[in-house]
């Protein structure tokens, strides 16, 4: 397999000393955002005691200017509370306490609006270049999904509504963009939550769904799923497959069309881009980092299994970026064949 060294086109180094989050604001400008949770002191834990405190930052990539970036003070994203309850060895529950989560942070496709929920369960819709929405989510305390999914064109977005269990969605709150809430459905059939890689054109989510030992076949250790997110449409689909011998999945995003994914996959001193059909088929590489490469482009991730992370596709829907170790990469894809 090429080195993705061959095909990386940039290399920026990230002008915050700790692991952040990224997004592409525009083809010259990063949105930044770290993330320190205070205790536990590994900010890579992904829950804490307290509310998870974000510093957010602009970046412009042309000026190598960083400026604090709050959309308006006190309306922060602070991470949202998860209940967490404790059961002994025959299931009766021992006690109950809350865990803060850290914000999932959501771009529009146009790169206008970011939504995120707050410790409150509420909604913030931020314009970018305006004001901060408040907006109370439609779900009941038992259903919150926990994550908002963009339509393609922008103008409004979904809260999906899960089960008692969690497990399952079963409705689907829309809202405007500037409006608030629109109106309510059903999701149709039995619908597994999984974790959002992308909505398509078409206005389907798609999702990587987690497969436990017990559920695993031979030669099938990933699962797709494609949900129709518009009222009254029944096109949704599941997708089992494997993955590239000997590798793990780190992470996955849809391209823009809604044709195609891409991978980032770790093996043991090394970690590598594919790209695959939306139904896991024809895994084609992309590159990967061997341990060399990795020393070179970061020196402290060279015996994880998961060195590249952070993956996004550029604003011009041609390439994708990632972050290796501190510093951001940005790539474009070769013609699919």
């Amino acid at each position: 397999m090429d080195s993705l060294l061959k095909r990386i086109d940039a290399v920026i180094p990230s002008p915050l000393p700790e692991r952040c989050c990224k997004m592409w604001g525009s083809s010259e400008t990063l949105l930044l955002f770290a993330f320190s949770c205070g205790a536990p002191p590994d900010e890579t834990y992904p829950y804490a005691i307290r509310p998870f405190p974000i510093r957010a930052f602009k970046y412009n990539i042309a000026s190598r200017t960083l400026s604090l970036w709050n959309p308006r003070p006190g309306r922060e994203p602070e991470g949202y509370v998860m209940p967490v309850r404790y059961f002994d060895t025959n299931g009766a529950q021992l006690s109950h306490d809350e865990a803060y989560l850290k914000p999932r942070l959501t771009l529009s496709p146009d790169r206008k609006y970011l939504i995120w929920r707050d410790v409150r369960e509420d909604w913030l819709v931020v314009n970018l270049k305006d004001d901060t929405s408040r907006v109370q989510s439609q779900c009941d305390s038992e259903s919150r999904g926990g994550q908002a999914v963009w339509f393609a064109n922008s103008e409004s977005w979904c809260e999906l509504g899960t089960s008692g269990s969690g497990k399952t969605y079963t409705s689907a709150e829309i809202y405007s963009a500037q409006d608030g809430w629109i109106e309510s459905h059903a999701v149709q059939g039995r619908v597994r939550r999984g974790v959002s890689i992308g909505t398509t054109p078409q206005n389907d989510l798609i999702e990587l769904c987690s497969r436990r030992d017990s559920e695993r076949r031979a030669n099938a250790d990933a699962e797709i799923q494609r949900i129709a997110l518009e009222p009254n449409i029944t096109r949704n689909a599941s997708y089992i497959f494997a993955l590239p011998s000997g590798y793990r999945k780190a992470e996955v995003k849809l391209s823009p069309d809604g044709e195609s994914l891409v991978w980032i996959l770790g093996a043991e001193h090394q970690s590598s881009l594919w790209r695959s059909g939306v139904d896991g088929q024809d895994f084609t590489p992309l590159g990967t980092l061997d341990a060399d490469a990795l020393s070179a482009l970061a020196p402290n991730e060279a015996n994880s299994m998961y060195h590249l992370y952070d993956l996004e596709f550029l604003p011009d829907r041609k390439g994708i970026s990632f972050m290796c170790g501190n510093n951001i990469c940005a790539m474009t894809l070769p013609d699919r064949v």
